[in-house]
């Protein structure tokens, strides 16, 4: 099974789900990407309340 990485857009917000991290943002081209990997694997990421 392939792990996925989990890295959000600093200028534009997109989210990447990627076997192989990208050097840039598909969306905007920015190089500004944070790995929230461990944020998303968290259980309690997929328990928090929504907000409205």
């Amino acid at each position: 099974m392939t792990r996925l990485t989990f890295l959000a857009c600093g200028r534009c917000g997109r989210v990447h789900a990627e076997p192989v991290a990208p050097t840039r943002c598909r969306h905007c081209r920015a190089d500004a990407l944070v790995d929230i990997t461990a944020d998303v694997q968290d259980d309690r990421y997929f328990t928090r309340p929504m907000r409205s």
